[in-house]
């Protein structure tokens, strides 16, 4: 279980004791991270059923998007922001990847941190609530095996830095499996439809890293935060989506 508590501790706020971890022992916590998700998607979703019973629907996705950037830090938030400066604003690679080693976010991460939010509170909000309860869950895990999928099939752009540690130790077979377990859960939520779930996540969060291939040839630690909110972005629209088409949750799931 120490791979679970390392990426608890990694990517959340979440009372686990924390260390400083060596790139091994971060890169074989990696495949846990979809379970982190689960977790961090849990807390998440506890809230929003919480603040939906007597809070209007946006006020209550309000609440359950800003407990989500509270647990991670902004961690994959920040991530997106500094993407976006980076390809945005920069002309060669060498600049993109001084302009995302700044903290100081820009207009491009600007906007980009708060689309994000946008699309994920009005999604959200537009859900029933039993239904965006199991989302959020889906939408941290499923969100986070897309991020490992992209540390599986892509490669890191730096010689060093927090992507390159990854790939260095990144068991590659391992990491893949826990990827595809990951897609499992909104096969759990939705039934055969959570396949529609899946295949949107893998068209944006693939779609985003071939423009970002094309912009400076692979991923940053940055950049897999950028993923992940892709991911994330995916599962909630869809969603809304899906209940529109009038496509129930799985049958045996409980309601209450």
């Amino acid at each position: 279980m120490n791979g679970l508590r390392r990426s608890l501790s990694f990517l959340t706020r979440l009372p686990v004791r924390s260390e400083e971890l060596t790139s091994a022992e971060l890169a074989r916590a990696i495949p846990w991270f979809p379970v982190a998700g689960v977790a961090s998607g849990g807390t998440v979703a506890a809230v929003f059923w919480v603040a939906a019973q007597g809070l209007p629907a946006t006020l209550a996705a309000v609440l359950a998007i800003l407990t989500g950037a509270a647990i991670t830090g902004g961690f994959h938030e920040d991530g997106l922001g500094d993407t976006f400066d980076a390809l945005g604003g920069g002309w060669s690679t060498e600049q993109m990847l001084s302009i995302m080693k700044d903290s100081r976010q820009g207009t491009f991460g600007v906007l980009a941190i708060v689309g994000s939010v946008l699309v994920r509170v009005i999604a959200l909000g537009a859900l029933p609530t039993i239904v965006g309860v199991w989302t959020l869950v889906v939408a941290h895990a499923l969100a986070r095996g897309a991020v490992i999928g992209v540390m599986v099939v892509s490669t890191p752009v730096a010689t060093s830095g927090l992507g390159a540690s990854y790939a260095r130790e990144l068991r590659r077979p391992v990491a893949a499996a826990s990827a595809l377990v990951a897609t499992l859960g909104a096969v759990v939520v939705w039934g055969a439809n959570g396949l529609v779930v899946i295949g949107v996540v893998l068209v944006v969060v693939g779609r985003f890293m071939i423009w970002v291939h094309r912009k400076i040839g692979g991923y940053t630690g940055d950049i897999l935060g950028a993923a992940e909110q892709f991911g994330e972005m995916a599962v909630m629209v869809t969603a809304v989506f899906m209940v529109g088409r009038g496509w129930d949750l799985a049958s045996w799931l409980p309601v209450w």
